[in-house]
């Protein structure tokens, strides 16, 4: 774990204030479509977060 550029901890509220940088959040995951992750955050908005395919090299 990289502890050297600690990712801020927010709510859908707080999303504008860190706008380029690395956030975490907590959702309650309402669905996940086609790697859209529709989720309800803690202050009960609602959040989309897109999810790009990692491919993972073999060995």
């Amino acid at each position: 774990m990289d502890t050297s550029s600690p990712a801020a901890l927010v709510n859908a509220q707080m999303l504008n204030m860190f706008v380029g940088r690395r956030v975490r959040t907590v959702v309650q995951v309402q669905h996940n479509e086609g790697g859209v992750l529709v989720g309800q955050s803690t202050d009960g908005h609602q959040l989309c977060v897109w999810q790009y395919e990692q491919h993972v090299l073999a060995k």
